[in-house]
């Protein structure tokens, strides 16, 4: 007990952040039409960049009949078996807001948690917990985080 490396040993391992994977965030969703009303099926493509480079691309197809489920459609690499097409039903919640309307919510396919953001990250989009992802401000030393 108390020898090398028993302290903080979790402040040097090579956690991955929440930049390393692609956010796809309910509420842009919703903001930018990509929700579809009752009766309507709406089918449109999310992409990212980084660096100005392109970093990922999805279509996403909600149908306002089956309000409870988005279908992500996308192509993933897995190691050892190149490309592979995957097309994952994400189930979507709604609770109700203090003064009228509602607030959506993705649950998460891992832990079954309600969730803003899911991040694209080893093939399968999923929230930050179930990832094992930190911010990457915790990844800088207390002492420099106010410094900035």
């Amino acid at each position: 007990m108390g020898g090398f490396g028993s302290g903080r040993w979790w402040l040097h391992m090579p956690h991955e952040t929440t930049d390393d994977g692609l956010p796809l965030d309910v509420r842009w969703l919703a903001r930018h039409g990509y929700l579809a009303e009752p009766g309507q099926v709406v089918s449109k493509t999310v992409t990212w960049e980084r660096d100005g480079a392109p970093a990922g691309a999805i279509t996403v197809c909600h149908d306002g009949d089956m309000p409870e489920r988005l279908l992500v459609d996308y192509v993933t690499v897995v190691v050892d078996h190149g490309w592979r097409s995957v097309a994952e039903p994400i189930k979507l919640e709604r609770t109700p807001c203090h003064f009228g309307g509602s607030r959506i919510w993705f649950r998460c396919s891992g832990c079954d948690t309600r969730r803003a953001i899911l991040y694209g990250l080893h093939g399968r989009f999923r929230c930050r917990s179930c990832h094992g992802l930190t911010y990457i401000s915790q990844r800088t030393p207390r002492r420099s985080r106010s410094a900035s």
